[in-house]
């Protein structure tokens, strides 16, 4: 198991092995494999089955995760620790997992490499319509890696920027914090005194006019 297996959840989902993108016939699979990756543990299948198919009988749900289960099996057998009872991921596996990558840097005060982790929201255009539970899982989520890497921006603000100097000429560049994410730049309470200007909507294309943080 040489080769890495990442797998992108922010800013919308991506999984490659190798630099190779890998493609499964249903959302249910790449969800399986998501919520494995995140969770770091063996879990049961009853209980798997019954957050992706809790609206199936417990016998068509099981079938169901047996099904999803071989498409992953398909293509990534080697990352899979598979008993009766259990589904995880192989501890030996090389995973590359961002969140769990940007959640480290967090820990140990790295907060230039984690914002550059945060790319967008977890799972942002991923859908289970058929688990209202995952959904509920994948929101939560969402909502606390976002508020992790509001509270990360805030404080890269506070140490590199004296709000009580005269502002420079505004930048452009899609890397610099405001930009990447104009609602997260909105929520840290920041964006009017970098552009001098009201907070720009939902819609604002990310090349927008800011101040560099770095």
């Amino acid at each position: 198991m040489a080769a890495t297996l990442q797998i992108r959840t922010l800013g919308g989902l991506s999984i490659t092995l190798a630099g190779v993108a890998l493609h499964f016939d249903a959302h249910s699979a790449e969800a399986l494999l998501v919520y494995l990756a995140c969770q770091g543990r063996p879990l049961g299948r009853e209980v798997l089955a019954e957050l992706l198919w809790p609206e199936r009988t417990q016998k068509q749900a099981r079938t169901n995760l047996r099904v999803a289960l071989y498409r992953l099996r398909q293509q990534l057998d080697p990352y899979l620790l598979v008993t009766h009872q259990s589904l995880a991921l192989h501890p030996a596996a090389g995973l590359d997992l961002d969140c769990a990558r940007f959640k480290a840097h967090l820990a140990t005060g790295e907060l230039a490499a984690a914002t550059a982790r945060y790319t967008g929201d977890f799972l942002v255009d991923f859908y289970l319509d058929d688990s209202p539970a995952f959904e509920q899982w994948a929101l939560l989520e969402r909502e606390r890696l976002r508020s992790l890497a509001i509270a990360a921006f805030q404080q890269r603000i506070r140490r590199r920027v004296n709000l009580t100097r005269p502002w420079p000429t505004p930048n452009v560049c899609s890397n610099w914090m405001p930009c990447m994410n104009p609602r997260i730049a909105n929520s840290c309470g920041y964006w009017p005194k970098l552009v001098n200007a009201a907070p720009p909507s939902p819609n604002m294309k990310p090349a927008a006019t800011c101040w560099r943080l770095n």
